[in-house]
């Protein structure tokens, strides 16, 4: 199988959201695409619409550059600099203190305009009064171009923004000057289209890598919308990088947060064989930031999974395995949790395999967040109708892959033959296929990714209980959010590997254990905050 075409076939979408382009500019700056090297690539490529695509003779056109305080303003100092070379002249306006300005690439952006004081006039607006005089000097030879927010708007436009837009549709208007607006125009929310008080009038809209969600079937802007390419790599749609994790955890836990705000997560499994598997799930997803973890298990194992830590909270169920008089229990605990983990270690007794169906039934049926691991992935063939659902992760091993879809475990040895086999499979289906091995593979009815991190040292067992942990824990602690669930599977496929390379590097492949990655997944997770 080519590989290339696959992915580029597989992922082929007509439009993408704002996370998915911040998720992109990340894993661009992962390859080795810096993102000030991007904001170059987008200052070009807006000059150069500029130049060839209005028609317009530069060389007797006054260029104007609003520009806000983040990266679209960084957008607008590369543009600056690109068509002084040609235009009459060239202003500058920084609404706002340039020690303000909010990201690295911009400010070196800005501090590059500085050494062209001759050839490119800076104008810093401090106060949103100022705005009218300063912008008196537009004549009617020019073009304004609107860096104030782009994809960076938040709810309504407030001041010096609000007066800036204004500002520019007034002068559009009364002069018939066109308005270039970069990535979006400001006001207008790029996922929605939505606006919620005011927006700048935009002539031409020049977007970057892929259409926005909100221009897409909207009259307005179908005609406007030009799509630039500034240099991200197919790779970076395609390879899980640190963009998929820092997605998740850019907006930081609410300083008023309380218990049980930050997710609780419901671990049904463990047995009189196994105590350790879902005590590394539970502690995974402590490590991660989950606020509550309750394991529901059998009696015979309670007091050892309690031993195991402090922070547990351990349900103890009659018997010395899952049997069906544990099942009203259960179902109390499901209407708890934000996120349900069913399978890990709870072993393949007739009557467990039918309390596991019967837990996975119920969380879909509560529309909670449903993890399938472990024995429970035995048991799902029987009840798929009833689980296949957008908040259902499945997370087996090649192994396991072979046995709930049919699949030859020679067919799955190589990339491309997994590639194939679990888009057969997913055809159809409405969950999200998180698929371990060599390459994690996380795939679903609209795209697929592959995850390369880890390292062959994470074979030894418990592994793929940290992972089912880690997976349930983002979705428990995001479940408040209208994430696509494989935002959270892919992340948690990167995340776990890099704790086992990191505990790797630490103690060496023939001395690594998976319960020594419990250590690293708190730092390894602060790296994406």
């Amino acid at each position: 199988m080519n590989i290339r075409e696959f992915l580029k076939a597989y992922n082929a979408e007509s439009a993408i959201t704002t996370e998915e382009m911040t998720i992109l500019d990340e894993n661009a700056d992962d390859l080795g695409v810096s993102k000030s090297k991007l904001m170059e690539n987008a200052g070009a490529a807006v000059a150069s619409f500029m130049k060839n695509m209005l028609g317009k003779d530069l060389s007797r056109t006054h260029v104007h550059v609003l520009c806000g305080l983040g990266n679209n303003g960084g957008d607008g100092f590369v543009v600056a600099r690109h068509v002084s070379i040609e235009a009459a002249s060239v202003h500058v306006y920084l609404l706002g203190r340039p020690e303000r300005i909010n990201t690295p690439e911009a400010r070196q952006n800005w501090q590059a305009l500085k050494s062209c004081k001759y050839s490119i006039h800076r104008h810093v607006i401090r106060d949103s009064r100022e705005l009218p005089e300063y912008l008196g000097i537009v004549q009617p030879e020019a073009i304004l171009v609107d860096a104030l927010l782009g994809s960076g708007v938040q709810g309504i436009l407030r001041e010096p923004i609000a007066t800036a837009v204004r500002e520019m549709n007034a002068l559009s208007r009364e002069h018939d000057l066109p308005v270039i607006s970069i990535d979006t125009p400001t006001g207008v929310d790029p996922s929605t289209g939505l606006v919620k008080n005011l927006k700048v009038n935009a002539t031409a809209i020049i977007t970057f890598h892929s259409h926005k969600t909100g221009f897409v079937n909207k009259e307005e802007f179908e005609s406007k919308v030009h799509v630039a390419q500034i240099g991200i790599p197919l790779e970076a749609s395609w390879l899980v990088g640190k963009g998929d994790c820092k997605v998740l955890f850019r907006n930081r836990r609410s300083p008023r947060s309380t218990k049980g705000m930050n997710g609780k997560l419901l671990i049904v499994g463990g047995s009189h064989l196994y105590s350790g598997a879902p005590s590394l799930s539970a502690l995974a997803a402590m490590r991660c930031g989950v606020d509550l973890v309750n394991i529901c298990t059998s009696s015979s194992v309670a007091s050892t999974i309690r031993g195991y830590s402090p922070d547990l909270i351990v349900t103890s169920l009659e018997g010395p395995f899952l049997n069906p008089s544990n099942l009203d229990t259960i179902k109390h605990r499901i209407s708890w949790a934000n996120a349900v983990l069913v399978g890990p270690g709870a072993g393949e007794m007739e009557e467990t395999r039918h309390v596991l169906k019967e837990s996975c039934i119920e969380a879909t049926r509560q529309e909670k967040f449903l993890v399938v691991d472990a024995d429970g992935l035995k048991v799902i063939e029987d009840i798929f109708a009833d689980i296949d659902a957008p908040r259902t992760v499945l997370t087996p091993h090649a192994g396991e892959f072979s046995i709930i879809s049919g699949t030859p475990v020679n067919q799955l040895k190589t990339l491309g033959g997994k590639l194939g086999a679990v888009r057969d499979f997913i055809k159809g289906k409405k969950l999200v296929m998180l698929l371990k091995g060599p390459e994690d593979v996380i795939i679903h009815q609209h795209g697929c990714k592959i995850n390369l991190t880890g390292t062959p040292a994470m074979t030894t067992g418990g592994t793929g209980d940290i992972l089912a942990g880690v997976t349930a824990a983002f979705l428990s602690m995001h479940a408040s959010r209208d994430w696509h669930v494989s935002y959270c599977a892919a992340a948690a496929a990167h995340v776990n590997g890099l704790a086992g390379e990191e505990v790797e590097r630490k103690v060496g492949a023939p001395c690594m254990t998976a319960s020594m990655m419990l250590g690293v997944l708190g730092e390894v997770v602060a790296r994406f905050y």
